[in-house]
């Protein structure tokens, strides 16, 4: 899957993807910082959607759009019209990338000033729901992508901007800092649903192992070998060879009927569903791009 991550000078989500075997590029017109120049585009985001693309995460600057910045935009009691504007320009760059010709996009920002009238947002996430204990309510706005669900909720001990907190810090990189997605989540954009199950068969097909795991923890077979048709595991009772056995466990096709992990004496050759799981996944042949279309177009 080609995944351009907008507006990302830190790499974390563009490492992600990598790891996961995608072609991932981070962009912003400052260097990056995650140690891979290589997968990063130093220039205009709106360029680059030019270009198509199967995922865009974008993650387009706040500081004038974020209703923590109200209190600028009012001073005293008067709408700042210098600030206004600006933010105005920001709500056009961010739905440039809401509104890009992509199948899969997520938009990421904090609470909004109401007076932008931002889109409606398709979801609300806390660091804590995803295993860091700190409050920073963020917003994501989703095309083609089914929500995040929180992996690890945890209580909260406090407020990104309590005193002595990464968020609080000042200097040079103060910006940078505040900017910063946390990792819980960062790791998520990558398995989102049924995106990351589609790429990890393809990469099972090509021969990743890795992504033969992933598939067989998520109780994921891929198709037949032979026919493309779905397959399921199949469990019988004891055999001849095996009587002390509750179950034994192989895999069929439902299509071709293709048998994997049996015998007339033993039935299933493998003692757990996980196993034979495990063995189909990762038995099959490393497909040609020809031969994964043919799999991919079948009638």
């Amino acid at each position: 899957m080609r995944v351009l991550v907008a507006c990302e000078e830190s790499q974390e989500v563009c490492k992600a993807f990598r790891a996961l075997g995608h072609e991932a590029y981070s962009c912003d017109i400052e260097p990056c910082s995650g140690g891979h120049p290589e997968w990063h585009l130093r220039c205009d985001a709106l360029e680059l959607l030019k270009i198509q693309w199967d995922m865009i995460l974008a993650f387009p600057p706040c500081t004038y759009l974020s209703n923590a910045g109200a209190k600028h935009l009012f001073r005293g009691g008067i709408l700042n019209q210098e600030r206004y504007q600006k933010g105005l320009e920001a709500k056009e760059f961010f739905l440039k990338f809401l509104d890009a010709d992509c199948p899969k996009i997520c938009v990421e920002n904090p609470v909004s000033s109401r007076i932008y009238e931002m889109p409606p947002h398709s979801q609300e996430v806390q660091p804590w729901m995803f295993g860091h204990p700190v409050q920073k309510k963020t917003r994501l706005w989703l095309k083609g992508l089914p929500p995040l669900e929180p992996t690890d909720i945890v209580d909260p001990e406090c407020g990104c901007h309590e005193a002595g907190t990464w968020f609080m810090k000042g200097g040079k990189d103060r910006q940078k800092n505040r900017a910063k997605t946390f990792p819980g989540w960062q790791r998520l954009w990558p398995n989102s649903g049924e995106v990351s199950v589609v790429d990890d068969i393809k990469l099972t097909l090509l021969g990743n192992k890795e992504a033969a795991k992933r598939l067989t923890d998520a109780g994921v077979l891929v198709p037949c070998p032979f026919c493309g048709g779905e397959a399921e595991v199949v469990a019988y009772g004891p055999r001849l060879l095996r009587p002390s056995r509750n179950h034994v466990y192989s895999v069929s096709c439902n299509e071709c009927e293709m048998m994997f992990g049996w015998d007339v004496d033993y039935g299933g050759r493998y003692d757990t569903e996980y196993e034979v799981m495990l063995a189909w996944n990762t038995r099959a042949p490393i497909l040609s791009a020809e031969e994964l279309q043919r799999l991919e177009v079948k009638p």
